[in-house]
């Protein structure tokens, strides 16, 4: 076998290569946009080198014709990909046009006027043309996430189009130097040399447009991951907190109570559950409209965190009553926070759609006990706020007794007329 016959099978069997590829990339990626593209024209590319395989043995001149317009129809359908790739409209019809006129000057010097080396300038500068379009593509388009894999990409499409501008420099030289139906300057080392650099750079191309597929598939991998952590945070969050006021919810709030009471107990510290409830809430919603009421549950909800410890366990029990779990604290110590939530509530002026008003609260503290539970805490609580609302309201009861607030008059007041 001929330098010229090896150099051919050389590149059939890389092109084999490249379809092969290809097509496992797309089938991996689907359905990310390019891929079928690339695997289309790196297949027509492949079985456009048959009928040159062929021609070695049986010279036929369509044979030629139907090589180079199956390369490069192919290459322009690689291209296209590209552009389909970053979600931009492929240029179809200057790729179609540089195809057409490609194939009409082949034919001339094929079947009109005999001229291998003016043939061959044609057909590697207007395949240059074509891959000049879409190594510009790969260059431009917005570079996102990690480049490496595109910046090689961009390398290998740029050297493909300097090899295949190199092979038409080389042909062009060569014109008017023989006349044989074989050319000579096609059994050259040199020109031998720069065909083989050809499907090698090719490949390259097409293995640039693989790592693509392979790195955008990691991005989307990634990202769908994100976006599963951050649903399952969502939900967690739907599962743990109230909606209207970003409280614990009330399961929550036990779970975590019970947790905090039974480390209080390891650690030989003192525990207090403290249950608060706005005062005339029902007449705030008949007066002012359930909206109103929902934005006087939102400012409890913010000045009570405002004023808890970041480790204080603060939740929703249920309509306007709230729980907090106090560790660490005093009997006179869990009273001031109380009584500081309840001044502040007092002192807000609660403000939705031109309605403005302020309303008060009232609160239960208790000491848990050895035998206490969450729920048993939550009784004695909710006990020690009722006798506050029936001697007075706007007051924080505390269990002892000794620290009980002095009771100050509630109200449910309008201010701004």
């Amino acid at each position: 076998m001929d330098a010229q016959s090896t150099a051919y099978l050389f590149t059939f069997l890389g092109m084999m290569l490249n379809a092969s590829a290809l097509g496992v990339s797309w089938h991996l990626a689907r359905p990310m946009p390019g891929g079928g593209a690339w695997f289309a024209g790196a297949s027509l590319v492949f079985l456009g080198f048959l009928p040159l395989i062929i021609n070695l043995t049986t010279p036929w001149l369509p044979l030629v014709s139907m090589h180079n317009l199956a390369v490069a129809v192919g290459q322009a359908i690689v291209v296209g990909g590209i552009f389909t790739y970053f979600g931009k409209p492929p240029p179809w019809r200057v790729l179609v046009g540089l195809v057409g006129g490609f194939m009409l000057l082949h034919s001339w010097f094929l079947y009109v006027d005999y001229d291998v080396a003016r043939r061959t300038v044609v057909a590697s500068m207007s395949l240059a043309l074509v891959n000049v379009i879409g190594a510009w593509q790969l260059s431009v388009a917005p570079w996102v996430g990690i480049r490496t894999a595109r910046l090689y990409a961009v390398i290998a499409w740029w050297a493909l189009v300097l090899i295949l501008v190199l092979r038409g420099v080389m042909s062009a030289l060569a014109i008017g130097t023989q006349t044989a139906t074989v050319p000579e300057f096609e059994a050259n080392f040199t020109y031998l040399l720069v065909f083989i650099f050809s499907p090698i750079t090719l490949t390259a191309a097409a293995l640039g447009l693989i790592m693509m597929t392979v790195r955008r598939l990691a991005d989307e991998r990634e990202s769908a991951l994100d976006e599963a952590r951050r649903m399952a945070l969502h939900f967690e969050q739907l599962a743990s907190y109230d909606a209207l006021t970003g409280a614990y919810n009330r399961r929550f709030f036990m779970t975590r109570a019970s947790e905090e009471l039974s480390k209080c107990r390891r650690n030989g510290q003192p525990c207090w559950l403290l249950m608060i409830d706005l005062d005339h809430f029902k007449r705030v919603n008949d007066t002012y409209g359930h909206a109103s009421g929902d934005e006087a549950l939102r400012q409890l909800a913010r000045i009570t965190r405002s004023t808890l410890r970041d480790f204080d366990i603060f939740g929703r029990i249920g309509g306007e009553e709230f729980a907090v779990m106090l560790s660490d604290v005093d009997a006179k110590q869990a009273a001031d926070i109380g009584n500081r939530l309840r001044e502040a509530m007092s002192a807000q002026t609660i403000t939705h759609e031109a309605k403005q008003f302020r309303i008060t609260l009232s609160g239960g503290v208790v000491r848990a006990t050895d035998k206490d539970s969450v729920e048993s805490l939550l009784e004695a609580a909710d006990a020690a706020l009722y006798r506050a609302k029936n001697t007075g309201r706007n007051r924080i009861e505390v269990v002892p007794d000794e620290c009980e607030i002095s009771p100050t008059p509630d109200l449910v007041t309008p201010t701004g007329g």
